[in-house]
């Protein structure tokens, strides 16, 4: 389970007084389900099938037994749907994830085929090869849902896989899925990180390849650590992101702030890196980009850095920004800072962004806001080729969850939908390991 990878909160942050909150543009929000260790604990990511109907997975929680349950949280992380119904969504648990061969902790975004099958990644279990980590499929059946490994990951001294999907998959045209691995690989001596593919053969069977070994802080300077999810282009392009790693280590303990990094196909079946951007420092540029890009019509990337930026939060310079990437007729990159956060509107964003069809773009802040639990937030573009950053929903007051941490998914109808990583009802027992409560899915009306 990701937990946010520095802690930089404190006691004695000032809340804003509530009379800031009118300058806010507050929308309607609402739980849709209270995690309770039951039915799930803290979820991970937040998706929408084709029909409209949003799926998450929990790192930990669900029934059944689990033969991995290492600081007794109780269960193995399960699967959840919400299906609309006239009085709002019903949730179900699809899936109790069992450990062992089985896989743990899932993690990120599931995808769908056309076929109704779900792909998803767990970062640990896979039984005899190690714990290395999964990635799952989930078949519709008549009683149900049916659910199988189809990839195990096993790094070893004569095959170098990565291990510990933290991201989850993407899936191209040709039904090939494509996901990060945070280590494993062939890469510097702590195991930086790999790119991969899996490729279904006829008889169900997968077969992966890397496409790339992140080899960190050498001579590279390419990246390490890799955490997000990818993204393709109209070209067939790959772009993600990395924690850690890039040209300017001094700045950033010696490991590098990250990068933003593209993998070209080279027409042979292999793969080309590029870093199209290394990340600058704590104080101007951005740092450690827990997050993967989106795209707009035009191909400029666009993502967020966990810490960094000019604006101090709680004494540090850990706010974090909004960037964008645009390319030139020459191939080169160009970034530029859309927003630096400051703890009033929210700081710390974990999570990556969402378009809309008016070219807003929507996230989630970890930290910050009116309550100091985060923050749901807006950017539109104004006239002057600049942007304006509004605050829709600030979390921690009640039961309406705490530290968002998952991408915003959009509906037809501008819904927007999240999830939280703490919060709700549920305040007692496990819940109580990371804060008070299990976490959330909520909802933010127009």
């Amino acid at each position: 389970m990701r937990k946010s990878r520095f802690v930089f909160l404190s006691a004695s942050f000032l809340f804003l007084s509530l009379s800031a909150v009118s300058a806010l543009a507050v929308r309607p929000e609402k739980v849709l389900l209270s995690f309770n260790t039951v039915n799930g604990q803290y979820p991970e990511g937040l998706s929408m099938d084709s029909s409209g109907n949003l799926w998450t997975v929990t790192s930990y929680g669900g029934s059944g037994a689990c033969s991995d349950d290492p600081v007794g949280i109780n269960g193995c992380g399960t699967v959840v749907e919400f299906t609309p119904v006239a009085e709002g969504w019903k949730p179900r648990v699809v899936y109790s994830f069992r450990g062992g061969n089985d896989g743990w902790n899932p993690h990120g975004n599931l995808v769908f085929d056309g076929e109704g099958n779900i792909y998803g990644v767990t970062e640990y279990g896979g039984g005899a090869n190690g714990n290395y980590g999964t990635v799952f499929k989930l078949a519709p059946v008549p009683e149900g849902w049916e659910e199988s490994v189809i990839y195990r990951f096993n790094p070893t001294v004569t095959h170098n896989d990565g291990r510990s999907p933290e991201a989850g998959v993407i899936m191209d045209g040709a039904g090939n899925l494509y996901g990060t691995t945070e280590y494993g690989g062939n890469g510097c001596l702590s195991s930086c990180g790999t790119v991969y593919e899996l490729s279904p053969a006829a008889d169900g069977t997968w077969t992966e390849t890397i496409l790339y070994n992140f080899q960190g802080v050498g001579a590279a300077n390419d990246g390490m650590y890799p955490v997000a999810p990818l993204v393709f282009d109209r070209q067939g392009n790959l772009y993600g992101t990395t924690f850690w790693g890039g040209a300017n280590r001094e700045t950033c303990s010696g490991w590098g702030c990250g990068v933003v990094f593209a993998l070209l196909p080279n027409g042979s079946g292999r793969w080309t890196e590029t870093v199209l951007h290394s990340f600058e420092s704590f104080s101007s540029d951005g740092f450690y980009p827990l997050a993967g890009l989106v795209l707009d019509a035009s191909g400029n990337l666009y993502g967020t850095t966990s810490g960094g930026g000019p604006n101090t939060c709680n004494d540090y310079s850990y706010c974090g920004t909004v960037f964008k990437l645009s390319s030139s007729s020459g191939g080169t990159w160009t970034e530029t800072l859309v927003h630096s956060f400051s703890s009033n509107e929210g700081f710390a964003p974990e999570a990556g962004l969402t378009f809309d069809a008016g070219g807003n773009l929507y996230g989630t802040t970890e930290a910050g806001g009116v309550y100091n639990q985060g923050t749901a937030f807006e950017l539109s573009p104004d006239s002057s080729g600049g942007w304006k950053e509004s605050v829709l929903h600030s979390f921690g007051k009640g039961q309406d969850g705490q530290e968002p941490n998952t991408m915003l998914v959009l509906d037809a109808s501008g819904n927007l939908y999240g999830g939280t990583f703490g919060g709700g009802t549920d305040v007692t027992g496990p819940c109580t390991e990371y804060g008070v409560g299990c976490g959330t899915v909520f909802e933010i009306l127009p």
